[in-house]
């Protein structure tokens, strides 16, 4: 099943077939496959106007989601997380921070157990990002780090891919997202999209 911005993160966590895998329920709102991309279901975050503290709120929290992870102590580490966004949820930043944990720590080899893990974790954390488009105020800069996070994981060496044959599917999702921040006016996403058809026509011969 090819992932989509449409379902929630956890929803695509749970379709790569990895029910062993221990996530945090992070699910604001579900997408559906007849539905907009950007549209959030009812019930789910909206962008709510950033009061002058929020930003700094939000910091503290983010500290205090770290020293959560470092302490081993993840459910408590999810459920700040989430606070922390729903303090500056139109804010860019704390989707990266949160999404960098599934990208880059939670979806290392040392962090799990298989090519479905990996999948899944990476997965979780493309779609974090995708959800907080619709809500943040800058939706471009959550696209464009889709994209180059997407194609950074499909251009690995062989031996470094984190699951077998997702180059496909990864330079797929980049050519979506980068095409999403193009339409918002992201300037880089131009020659973001001239250097994934280099790409595409290297590893998709």
């Amino acid at each position: 099943m090819r992932w989509s911005p449409r379902r929630s993160w956890f929803t695509a966590a749970a379709v790569a077939g990895t029910a062993t895998v221990a996530l945090p329920f992070w699910s604001p709102w579900v997408w559906n496959a007849g539905g907009d991309a950007r549209e959030a279901a009812p019930g789910g975050m909206s962008s709510r106007p950033r009061s002058p503290l929020a930003s700094v709120a939000s910091s503290i929290e983010w500290i205090r989601f770290s020293a959560a992870l470092k302490a081993g102590d993840e459910p408590r580490a999810y459920a700040i997380a989430r606070g922390a966004i729903e303090m500056d949820t139109a804010s860019p930043a704390g989707w990266k921070q949160l999404a960098g944990h599934f990208l880059f720590e939670r979806s290392s080899v040392d962090e799990t157990d298989g090519p479905e893990e990996r999948r899944a974790m990476i997965l979780a954390g493309l779609g974090i990002l995708a959800e907080g488009e619709p809500v943040v105020s800058r939706p471009q800069e959550l696209s464009y780090e889709i994209g180059l996070v997407a194609h950074y994981f499909a251009t690995l060496d062989e031996a470094e891919l984190p699951w077998p044959e997702c180059r496909r599917e990864l330079l797929a999702i980049a050519r979506d997202a980068f095409i999403r921040a193009m339409g918002d006016g992201h300037r880089a996403a131009v020659e973001a999209l001239e250097i994934l058809g280099q790409s595409e026509r290297k590893w998709l011969r």
